[in-house]
């Protein structure tokens, strides 16, 4: 995955909580709720659209939480 979706540095801002914040509410808003009906299983058009947003956003977390425990413990 980390060669698929490669992290850029820049973007960890390392402790920029707020920012981390307003960047999950835009993708949120940007990609998981148009298209999202509750109670029914994802489109696969839905699925194919989301899944790069998905894995990209969970390396940057990945990313951000080793940055942060680093931060932390040395």
């Amino acid at each position: 995955m980390a060669t698929d979706y490669p992290v850029n540095s820049a973007d960890v801002l390392p402790e920029d909580f707020m920012s981390w914040a307003n960047e999950s509410y835009e993708l949120a808003i940007t990609y998981v709720y148009p298209g999202f009906v509750t109670r029914e299983t994802p489109s696969t058009e839905y699925q194919i659209t989301a899944k790069p947003v998905l894995t990209a956003h969970m390396m940057l977390g990945a990313a951000r939480l080793a940055n942060l425990i680093e931060s932390i413990y040395g």
